[in-house]
């Protein structure tokens, strides 16, 4: 049988990795995820790095860049979320994070958003070992055992509820 702090700890793992692929854009019915090819065809600027600074106040987010697939090659890169002026949804860019990054040169400074095809590459081992040590600092959460084993006896109570409603076969 396996340990339900090994099960806790497996769900906080796979939870925290959903919350994390899911950090992209805001979108609604109005913003249509580009297809890779256009989004790469409409960006000034397209490249694999790591975010590692964020000023709030000008929207601007500096990253170091690993990898140059269309523009000018730079270590650092700073570019601003949306165009100011220009109604977009936002991109939520989230610390040692890898990212692909589609950015416009709007007027000398590079601009994404949420509808730009920007993509979550992967966490840095930084970000793992964090995550790591949240999980291993807090107690087990038998809260939520509890909820997933009375949710798997509901299934089964259901499954049950079907087996036995069946009629019974008559014998020739």
């Amino acid at each position: 049988m396996i340990h339900p702090l090994i099960i806790i700890k497996s769900l906080r793992i796979i939870g925290a990795i959903m919350i994390l692929m899911s950090c992209g854009a805001n979108v609604s019915a109005d913003c249509i995820d580009p297809v890779r090819d256009e989004a790469f065809r409409r960006s000034d600027l397209v490249f694999a790095g790591e975010l590692i600074r964020f000023v709030p106040a000008t929207n601007a987010y500096t990253f170091r860049v690993s990898q140059v697939l269309k523009g000018e090659p730079h270590p650092q890169v700073v570019v601003f979320e949306n165009d100011f002026g220009v109604v977009e949804f936002s991109y939520s860019f989230v610390p040692d994070t890898k990212y692909l990054v589609f950015a416009e040169n709007k007027a000398g400074r590079f601009v994404t958003g949420g509808c730009r095809g920007n993509v979550v590459l992967g966490i840095t081992a930084e970000r793992r070992r964090q995550l790591r040590a949240d999980f291993e600092a807090k107690p087990p959460d038998y809260l939520l055992l509890l909820f997933a084993l009375g949710g798997l006896l509901c299934h089964v109570e259901w499954i049950w509820s079907k087996i036995s409603s069946r009629p019974a076969s008559k014998d020739p």
